[in-house]
């Protein structure tokens, strides 16, 4: 250890500390500038046992690593029953990446149990139904709210993802705005359109020829 006594930490600038705590965690940003200076400010009023404090930082560093090397494993687990899975292909396609297509290959199971895409939306909990109001033939559109939760919130947050990049589905969700839907109804539109996005990828895995991107486009919500 670099700096192993309260004294040796407390003679070094909160920038190197701030320096050594991340590059222990091997992921910048893990630790913030503030959690240095809190280091820093502990290290130069540190009372009683002298070796405590570092004997607790030194630990604390272990399990921060012990946690790091079970996230390795676990991913390269997840990896590894990926491509005993006919869907791994789909890690090429842009918003999915090891941890979403497990949790969506381990939510969904065979996708072709789906005989429409309409059937999987609404098994993601993404399904529009009619709202009557007492006696007036007015209608209203609203989503179901029934149906795989975990699903239904995987492709919300990957319906971020396409708007933070500005994919097609974020022009998607622009024109929806732009036909008036309020903000909220166009993030569920557009997840609704990635879900059948999603359905069409997994069963094209089962596929010998590709679906192109225009007939995905092409279906209707």
């Amino acid at each position: 250890m670099k700096y192993p006594t309260p004294k040796d930490i407390a003679g070094v600038s909160v920038e190197e500390i701030y320096k050594i705590l991340n590059e222990s965690l091997k992921k910048k940003g893990r630790v913030s500038l503030e959690y240095a200076q809190n280091i820093k400010a502990l290290a130069e009023n540190s009372i009683g046992d002298a070796s405590y404090p570092t004997t607790c930082f030194k630990y604390t560093v272990k399990i921060s690593q012990f946690y790091q090397e079970q996230i390795q494993e676990i991913t390269k687990n997840i990896e590894q029953r990926l491509k005993e899975s006919p869907y791994y292909p789909l890690l090429n396609e842009f918003g999915y990446n090891k941890i979403s297509l497990a949790a969506l290959i381990s939510e969904v199971g065979d996708i072709r149990r789906f005989p429409s895409h309409k059937k999987f939306v609404s098994y993601c909990g993404l399904g529009i139904s009619q709202k009557h109001s007492g006696s007036s033939v007015r209608r209203k559109s609203v989503m179901t709210k029934r149906g795989n939760s975990n699903l239904r919130h995987m492709f919300y947050m990957l319906t971020l993802v396409h708007l933070r990049n500005k994919t097609q589905f974020a022009s998607f969700f622009e024109r929806l705005k732009e036909r008036g839907k309020h903000p909220r109804a166009a993030l569920i539109g557009t997840a609704r359109k990635l879900a059948i996005r999603a359905y069409y990828d997994m069963i094209r895995c089962h596929q010998d020829k590709p679906l192109s991107i225009s007939q995905t486009s092409s279906i209707s919500l």
